[in-house]
């Protein structure tokens, strides 16, 4: 288990999920489940996100919004906007 939270908005997630991440959300995307995880946050807007990223409705609410990255993302830490 990770010690504390150190993992920024982009980087990966792997090992620990969200127990790595400042924000304390771990998302995966893509088909391969050894792969694709990532810090993410809560957003309102497209602005609150780093630049290219998307904030996205996310299941099982209209208030459940994210940031999500593009498809072709490699993980690294990046700066919200907002």
């Amino acid at each position: 288990m990770a010690s504390a939270p150190s993992k920024e908005l982009g980087e990966a997630c792997t090992a620990h999920g969200a127990s790595e991440c400042r924000s304390g959300m771990c998302l995966h995307t893509g088909a391969d489940p050894a792969e694709g995880y990532f810090c993410s946050t809560t957003c309102q807007t497209q602005a609150q996100c780093p630049s290219q990223w998307g904030c996205t409705q996310v299941h099982p609410g209209a208030q459940a919004r994210v940031c999500i990255p593009p498809a072709e993302w490699q993980a690294h830490a990046v700066t919200p906007r907002g």
